[in-house]
């Protein structure tokens, strides 16, 4: 039997990474695309012969993200001037191949190509469905009297175009499957593969201290990962050795939540390398995710792992 040649794409590195480590390893990798420049890509352990990078619009913004610089008409070009020209780069450097999978939104143009010349595209959605998000995340920004400004139209119509001609979808949890169910693609299209975690990364070393109780969340601090529900319920929450550590970056729509409200036992450390949130996890007694949409955090089997229980919501 032919061993399959596969190509990967992805907008920076999500879980693409780890799967492409275990492709490599089973000789099956033919390269991957990325729009993180090599210098980041370094730590994820593939050499640079596998890596393919074009990181001309996604540097600039991870720069100015790093720096707290938030221009709202330049980061707007940015990112449309990324969401375009990455995947017409894929499509004119993509290699012969037998599978090709894509992160949604970087594969509507190399897909189709790679269709045509025999091979088969997976769609790889980390999410629910691009419409079914736009909707729930609406109806969550009205609900904190904010004005959701919407997902790109434009984005929207490339990954509905890539569910469309994908030979296959591939989604993390049920809560991501149902939603394309919900949203008319067909269920035999629809294939659910939950994440699994680096266990040479993420393992139990020590049981977290006795003297406080620890609370911990990782991931975007938005309307989208529930954290108002989070600040909600840490208050209400009795406990005199109670802390909260809060990993992220914050967004605007909590930051406005946030003027004027004070929050005692609650620490805001934005973001930290993906490494370091293993000596977080292992010293956590709980990390709470309520997600109001996503498809399955990489950081909930990396806390297990870790030997973290969770509290999440159905909906990651």
């Amino acid at each position: 039997m032919r061993i399959p040649e596969v190509v990967q794409a992805t907008w920076g590195t999500f879980h693409q990474f780890h799967l492409a480590k275990q492709l490599y390893k089973r000789g099956m990798l033919k390269c991957i695309f990325s729009t993180y420049p090599h210098l980041r890509l370094k730590r994820e352990g593939l050499g640079k012969e596998k890596v393919h990078t074009f990181p001309w619009f996604h540097a600039p913004l991870m720069a100015k993200s790093k720096y707290g610089i938030r221009i709202p008409w330049l980061d707007e070009g940015l990112e449309s001037l990324n969401r375009t020209a990455f995947p017409a780069y894929v499509a004119h450097k993509l290699p012969e191949c037998n599978v090709f999978i894509a992160l949604s939104g970087t594969g509507y143009k190399a897909g189709p190509l790679a269709q045509r010349r025999g091979a088969k595209y997976i769609c790889d959605r980390g999410s629910s469905h691009i419409r079914y998000q736009d909707n729930i995340l609406r109806e969550e920004f009205a609900r904190w009297g904010q004005e959701f400004p919407g997902i790109n139209s434009k984005a929207m119509a490339h990954e509905e175009t890539e569910y469309a001609a994908a030979d296959i979808i591939t989604v993390p949890s049920e809560f991501a499957r149902e939603s394309f169910i919900h949203e008319g693609i067909p269920s035999y299209k629809v294939r659910k593969i939950p994440y699994g975690a680096d266990l040479t990364t993420f393992s139990k070393t020590s049981d977290p201290p006795q003297y406080e109780f620890n609370v911990l969340f990782v991931g975007q601090v938005s309307f989208q990962k529930g954290v108002p529900y989070l600040l909600q319920a840490f208050s209400n929450f009795k406990n005199r050795r109670k802390k909260l550590t809060i990993i992220g970056a914050l967004q605007p729509e909590v930051r406005k939540l946030m003027i004027g409200k004070h929050f005692d036992h609650i620490n805001f450390i934005g973001v930290k390398p993906h490494a370091e949130l293993k000596h977080y996890m292992r010293v956590s007694h709980v990390m709470v995710l309520p997600s109001i949409q996503e498809g399955l955090a990489l950081v909930q089997g990396e806390a297990m792992a870790c030997g973290c229980p969770l509290v999440s919501t159905a909906n990651t």
